[in-house]
């Protein structure tokens, strides 16, 4: 009869998941009733995230993070994925754990050879200050693969996902709000890993683009649509449009105007088309007018009341190390229109030939996305729309609402000009619940819309 006694022991599965699955986590062989300590530390391209909370063991001496809430830590309550959730960025420079184990750097995300992206971690079990057993992991972005290249067109600025197995793929246009810029590659890649060709698209703040959100013409989403849409690769229609914020009146623009989109999601979204803006550093201090042009026209907009008092506010406001709100620029630009120039900036979006995605938070505190995508809603409903029309709002999220398990501390403000924070709204746990449903429901209506 062996008198070897069981080792406490860890079991990360599945090793390398997607960003956007759960990740097991259970440790066993431990005392009943012994509590154990979880840390997790993952490297996002240059930050490391680290968490930690404390569990106690059951009769069997086990702990499984799905079905057990934790004694202490990072949150409460039963999350199975509560402890990627909640990471918060590591001290500067923090790259390894106690053990001085250096976390593994990400797979490359550079070039089109389908290398693929990841985010390493480590998991590591400590009892009465011991540590008793640690798992490596990687929670993969892009799997191999999935290529990313530049586009080498002579008027778009963007990267194209190239999904795995056999084409042609359903394509989708992807394209970020008022930051400018790329749009993020985590969503990009996620789509690309399951299925999608995706093409996501600069249209401001980049080389050979306008500086900011203004006379940002509409023929050049149209050019982007028909690139898209003219790929071997990719089915020429139907395509969807997916965007956030300002790009969402731009992404519902596209699927009432342009006949091969029949998909739209639109994440904190608007019924109208608003102003323009100017994002940084402005070229004057007037008004800047339209924020969208078509055939070298500004389109109908309601503006975004900013002007030389509210710029020195947040530069004060940045100074004492105060947030900024900015809602009202944008609910003071509705109440400065008659109904119609308001009714003359609604967006048509009846016109669109298939289902439509609103995601919203409850608790924006960037502008009203909530009541703005149920004005839509509304709109769809009074001309009796008969294609699939969904709102899911989250009253506990803000405007920035994610794909799952992405950290969710820091959420509630963003960066904006002159080192002032930018009031976003919502709490850690609003926007756990809104990443995990609102990407089910993001799947849900491509796959449905994209048949």
């Amino acid at each position: 009869m062996s008198d070897e006694v069981a080792r406490p022991a860890l079991d990360v599965s599945p090793a390398r998941p997607l960003l956007d699955e759960e990740l097991a986590v259970r440790a066993a062989g431990l005392d009943a009733g012994a509590r154990v300590t979880l840390q997790v530390r993952e490297r996002h391209w240059d930050t490391v995230f680290e968490s930690s909370a404390t569990f106690e063991a059951d009769d069997d001496g086990t702990v499984d993070i799905a079905e057990d809430a934790p004694v202490d830590g990072a949150y409460q309550g039963v999350r199975p994925m509560g402890l990627f959730q909640f990471m918060r960025a590591a001290d500067e420079g923090d790259g390894l754990d106690d053990e001085g184990d250096e976390l593994g750097d990400e797979l490359s995300d550079e070039g089109d050879e389908g290398e693929g992206l990841a985010f390493p971690g480590r998991i590591r079990a400590t009892v009465d200050g011991t540590v008793v057993d640690t798992a490596a992991y990687e929670r993969v972005v892009r799997p191999p693969g999935v290529t990313k290249r530049d586009l080498d067109h002579p008027e778009l600025v963007g990267k194209y996902y190239g999904p795995a197995g056999e084409a042609p793929h359903p394509g989708v246009l992807w394209f970020g709000g008022s930051e400018g810029g790329y749009p993020g590659q985590v969503v990009a890649s996620l789509l690309a890993a399951r299925g999608y060709a995706v093409l996501g698209l600069a249209y401001f703040g980049e080389e050979d683009l306008p500086g900011h959100l203004v006379d940002v013409p509409t023929e050049y989403f149209e050019r982007a649509v028909e690139w898209l849409g003219d790929r071997e690769a990719v089915r020429a229609e139907p395509l969807a449009v997916m965007s956030a914020s300002r790009g969402s009146e731009m992404a519902l623009w596209l699927g009432a105007n342009r006949e091969e989109v029949r998909t739209v999601v639109a994440r904190a979204p608007s019924d109208v088309l608003y102003g323009g803006i100017w994002t940084g550093k402005p070229d004057e201090w007037e008004p800047p007018g339209a924020a969208w042009t078509r055939d070298g026209e500004g389109l109908p907009y309601v503006p975004v009341e900013t002007g030389l008092t509210d710029t020195l506010r947040w530069v004060w406001r940045g100074i004492r190390g105060q947030t900024v709100d900015i809602s009202y620029t944008y609910e003071d630009g509705r109440e400065s229109v008659d109904d119609e120039r308001l009714a003359a900036a609604k967006l048509p979006v009846e016109e669109t030939g298939g289902p439509v995605l609103l995601v919203s938070g409850g608790d924006d505190r960037l502008w009203p996305s909530a009541e703005m995508a149920e004005s839509v809603v509304e709109r769809l409903e009074e001309r009796g729309y008969d294609h699939r029309v969904e709102h899911r709002r989250y009253p506990d999220a803000g405007h920035a609402i994610s794909v799952p398990y992405r950290p969710v501390r820091g959420r509630e403000t963003g960066e904006f000009v002159f080192g002032s924070e930018l009031a976003l709204g919502g709490t850690p746990e609003g926007y756990a619940e809104a990443d995990v449903d609102s990407w089910t429901a993001v799947l849900d209506v491509l796959d449905e819309g994209l048949q």
